[in-house]
């Protein structure tokens, strides 16, 4: 009688395909963990924000929560995509993308941000997320991204293999949906890195040359991945041009 599946197997198959990830992908495994080693380190070099009792201090002091918690929910979703649990990173990739767009459009618009936290004027994410790359909620956030947090039935793309007419067992590499899950990560990543100096223009990096440096070499690292999915991928042309969208500050 064969073995049925547990968390023994679980386990066992967690290293297999961070295995595979990591020699499939090796560029990701070489960079990602660096430039999360700088996310992690911007908490200290906020610098002086604004008076929490104005409307931009307050905008300001949310952001500064997010560059605290944001970096955690980073890394568990790198762990998570190398060990083969896609559903659960594109779950937790919902979450900071979220974080991500909320940052953005209330930096815009400070004033908006008390009746929406206090439910008397909720902004909707689809007017967020027209704001800066119309199209993009109702393309991919709806449509894939949300959905999939919801339980409705694209959360099966990643449990059923309907090529091979089967359910995975287990944790299984897949470099497609791997691949899918690391294009989101990485253009989100340069995003947030890209939005620091805008939401703390008081911001003490030049303090600190090493991580100044790193801080530099990360945004160059990430910009070129997402220069090379585009060109080496032109059916997915129009989701990166919104994700570029998205995440380039003007």
């Amino acid at each position: 009688m064969n073995e049925l599946l547990g968390v023994k197997h679980i386990v066992k198959s967690e290293e297999t395909v961070k295995e595979f990830t990591r020699n499939y992908l090796k560029g990701i495994h070489d960079n990602i963990p660096k430039i999360m080693d700088v996310f992690f380190k911007l908490g200290h070099f906020f610098g002086k924000t604004a008076d929490v009792e104005t409307y931009e201090g307050a905008a300001q002091s949310i952001c500064k929560l997010q560059y605290l918690q944001s970096p955690y929910s980073f890394w568990s979703i790198y762990n998570q995509f190398e060990k083969g649990y896609y559903l659960e990173a594109q779950v937790l990739y919902r979450h900071v993308l979220e974080a991500f767009i909320q940052m953005r459009y209330f930096h815009k618009y400070p004033s908006k941000l008390i009746d929406h936290i206090n439910g008397s004027k909720r902004i909707n994410f689809s007017v967020m997320f027209n704001e800066f790359s119309p199209g993009f909620y109702k393309l991919y956030y709806r449509k894939h991204i949300s959905e999939a947090v919801h339980g409705l039935a694209i959360k099966d793309f990643y449990r059923v293999d309907r090529l091979n007419n089967r359910t995975i067992m287990g944790l299984e590499f897949n470099v497609d949906v791997a691949s899918s899950i690391i294009n989101q990560f990485i253009p989100l990543l340069f995003g947030f890195l890209n939005g620091f100096t805008l939401f703390f223009p008081q911001n003490t990096l030049s303090l600190n040359q090493e991580v100044t440096n790193n801080f530099t070499n990360s945004q160059e690292w990430l910009e070129y991945a997402m220069k090379s999915h585009k060109k080496a991928n032109p059916n997915s042309l129009i989701w990166s041009n919104h994700m570029k969208e998205l995440v380039t500050f003007i």
